[in-house]
């Protein structure tokens, strides 16, 4: 099986960072503010090493709210948007501040699952789309689902570990006004969609020469 190679990351790196280009444009319209975002890391890592990481990244910070959405087309997966609880708060603040989001009968739970289906929606959708885009292919989506977990639930194991395969794991830094976040954008792809988006890249790279 090919292997993601240095070269590959970095096409593969750069092609997100233009997907999360375009979806940085969409959200800073949405919540209108400047949002300022770093050049994601990608690499590949068992899915059996996701909630590890998680727990790594995150495990002083509380719950993490998640977003979880299919995908199908050439290649196929499903894909998982985390941002730690603190700063979807801020997120909620922000919508609430700059385009009356916040209902007030609404309690502060269903706001900031409301928040992380908004950003996380967008995120997921533009960046993949964009990255397919890149590829010459198509991508359809299924109804996204939100939810905020324990790092050490047994919903988030099930959710992450106990899936075959690998996951491409899209890790970045924002600064949404004045509030620095962390996310993760995790791909858990089949192996055969692996090789496929290997040699996708393969034909990127063969025709920049």
């Amino acid at each position: 099986m090919k292997k993601l190679s240095n070269v590959r990351s970095d096409t593969i790196t750069e092609l997100m960072n233009i997907g999360f280009g375009k979806s940085v444009g969409i959200l800073s319209e949405i919540l209108g503010v400047f949002i300022n975002i770093s050049v994601p890391n990608v690499e590949s890592i068992s899915s059996k090493k996701v909630l590890e990481l998680l727990i790594q990244k995150f495990d002083n910070k509380g719950k993490i709210n998640i977003l979880q959405q299919a995908f199908r087309g050439r290649f196929w997966g499903e894909a998982i948007f985390v941002l730690p609880t603190h700063n979807t708060a801020r997120l909620v603040s922000i919508l609430g501040n700059s385009s009356g989001y916040i209902i007030p009968m609404i309690d502060k739970s269903k706001l900031e699952l409301e928040a992380i289906l908004e950003v996380g929606n967008v995120i997921i959708g533009s960046c993949l789309n964009q990255f397919a885009n890149l590829l010459n292919t198509t991508l359809s989506f299924n109804p996204p689902q939100v939810f905020i977990e324990n790092l050490y639930s047994y919903k988030l194991g099930e959710k992450t570990t106990l899936r075959k395969g690998n996951a491409l794991v899209i890790h970045t830094n924002f600064q949404v006004g004045d509030e620095q976040m962390e996310g993760f954008l995790f791909v858990f792809l089949s192996r055969g969609c692996l090789e496929w988006l290997y040699d996708s890249i393969d034909d990127f790279i063969s025709k920049l020469k």
